[in-house]
């Protein structure tokens, strides 16, 4: 079997289409602990026999593993015990999650005058790979390499990137601009956790617990 990640290592447990963070506690061949996951308390927790995916990324990867429950600790530190049910499954950058509408961002071209303004555009939605987002007349074309500066809460970023499609939107007057990139580890991360507190205040909203 492809090697599994270290204990401590960051994972996310995917329960009816929502990411949950956890990490490894444990690790014995196909045998795996992790912490009980973060919020999954929102759904109902898997019965034993029943299978989950797990999965963790890398550098230029996300790797996914199908898993079977095979019992929990409840004492603290509550942990779930899972049992590998297969191999991990490579999936590259565009596979990952999305996630983020509504934040703003800041997008200039990378190359030209240094004094080139800038153009704050919309999120519609970001992941460690791509950004898309909502943008007014900037001059901007496909091809293009641009920088993006976003500010998110633990950390002010700057990434290069290239423009892949600017289409004009169905309302108004600001186009759909999409950026592919391939972010630093650190900025990945963060990027990751950004996603991650969405996807929380996003299923409590759909919840009505505010």
């Amino acid at each position: 079997m492809t090697d599994l990640p270290e204990i401590n290592s960051l994972v996310y447990v995917t329960l009816n289409e929502t990411n949950f963070r956890s990490r490894i506690e444990d690790v014995d061949g196909p045998l795996l602990s992790i912490g009980a996951p973060i919020g999954a308390g929102d759904h109902e927790v898997p019965a034993d026999d029943s299978e989950v995916e797990v999965f963790w990324t890398g550098l230029r990867a996300r790797y996914v593993l199908p898993v079977r429950m095979i019992g929990r600790t409840r004492t603290r530190p509550a942990r779930w015990h899972l049992l590998a049910i297969g191999e991990p499954v490579r999936q590259t950058r565009r596979n990952y999650v999305r996630g983020g509408g509504g934040g703003s961002v800041e997008l200039l071209p990378a190359t030209g005058p240094a004094q080139q303004a800038s153009t704050t555009a919309e999120i519609v939605d970001i992941s460690e790979a791509g950004l898309r987002c909502h943008i007014p007349d900037s001059g901007l074309e496909p091809g293009g390499l641009i920088l993006m500066r976003l500010r998110l809460p633990n950390r002010m970023m700057e990434v290069a990137g290239t423009i892949r499609s600017i289409r004009s939107g169905e309302q108004g007057p600001d186009s759909e601009l999409v950026m592919t990139y391939e972010p630093r580890e650190a900025d990945a991360q963060a990027i990751r956790q950004y996603v991650f507190q969405w996807e929380i205040v996003e299923r409590r909203r759909r919840l009505g617990l505010g």
